[in-house]
């Protein structure tokens, strides 16, 4: 389960079975939760909420901003991913 990218207690990850999902997307957890049930977003053709998890109204909105800000990071790392990259997780502290 990699993690691509981090914000502050945000994490995506994506799990290795969504090789072979149709659509891309990522899966967003609680870094500090230990029993969580992540979001899921599509990132094509849109971004789009698949699945809100645990997350409140107000954290999901938060996340969608953050998935935003983030496209490029974010594709960049799925990308790898699916080329069968190694993916470095990126940390981002602001």
């Amino acid at each position: 389960m990699p993690k691509i990218l981090i914000y502050k207690n945000i994490v995506f990850i994506i799990f290795s079975v969504d090789k072979f999902e149709s659509r891309i997307h990522i899966h967003v957890v609680k870094k500090s939760v230990k029993e969580f049930e992540p979001a899921k977003f599509w990132m094509e053709p849109r971004i789009e909420l698949a699945k809100r998890g645990d997350f409140t109204t107000k954290e999901i909105n938060e996340v969608g901003k953050l998935i935003l800000r983030f496209e490029k990071q974010l594709k960049e790392q799925l990308e790898s991913f699916y080329s069968g990259k190694i993916i470095n997780t990126i940390k981002i502290k602001k």
